[in-house]
């Protein structure tokens, strides 16, 4: 099955503050953040062809050409919202029969991973890649807790989150049509009452998003062999 991976990285970057204008061009052991999340995905036995959705295509172009990776087919811009940026990436792979969707920020996710969660869309529809939260959950209600979720069925979400391609398109669409807004690719599936597979990952698979996050992305990327 050929499966195209969609790295989103179109994001604002705000909540790095001024210091860092664009958290996907911060170096991190010497190679990009955006870079590493590029490598990770050419290391995937599973995906056959990388689509970036960006504003920075010429950056992108560069690390192309200085990392090999050549699994990469194609920039397209981000749009309004990342529902929209993801719908952008869905018209470049019309012919892919899965579709991986990443996060660009997210420099640390194992190849092996990345596979698990293919094989696992491909028999499954979706499949997401997620980790058990280690804190405990509260509800509140105008500002008062009011129940405790058991912490057992609790998982957090990560990338890749992977669908079969039409599939998800048409979800997609019919999100946007109904004026319907997800915080992530799973949630689509949800929202029309379709299951998505968990699969269990690591927790270094860590999202750039405040300054906070360089250390312990510093500390991952010691033990890494890029």
């Amino acid at each position: 099955m050929k499966t195209a991976a969609i790295i989103v990285a179109a994001g604002s970057s705000r909540r790095m503050g001024s210091a860092c204008p664009n958290k996907l061009l911060l170096k991190i052991k010497d190679i990009e953040v955006l870079a590493r999340t590029l490598i990770q995905y050419q290391r995937a036995k599973s995906i056959t062809s990388i689509y970036v959705v960006t504003h920075l295509a010429q950056e992108v172009e560069e690390m192309v050409r200085r990392y090999g990776i050549d699994k990469f087919a194609g920039t397209t811009p981000g749009g309004e919202t990342r529902q929209h940026s993801v719908q952008n990436g869905l018209a470049l792979c019309k012919d892919a029969d899965l579709v991986a969707v990443a996060d660009g920020a997210r420099p640390f996710t194992k190849p092996e991973n990345i596979d698990s969660v293919t094989a696992a869309a491909a028999e499954h529809g979706g499949a997401i890649l997620c980790v058990p939260l280690k804190d405990t959950v509260k509800i509140t209600t105008d500002g008062l807790i009011t129940s405790t979720p058991p912490r057992a069925t609790l998982l957090a979400a990560q990338t890749p989150q992977t669908f079969h391609r039409n599939t998800f398109a048409e979800l997609m669409d019919k999100a946007l049509k109904d004026n319907k807004a997800v915080t992530d690719d799973a949630s689509v599936f949800e929202l029309y009452g379709k299951s998505v597979y968990p699969v269990i990952g690591d927790y270094d698979n860590i999202k750039i998003t405040t300054v906070e996050d360089i250390l312990q992305a510093e500390t991952i990327a010691g033990k890494e062999s890029v």
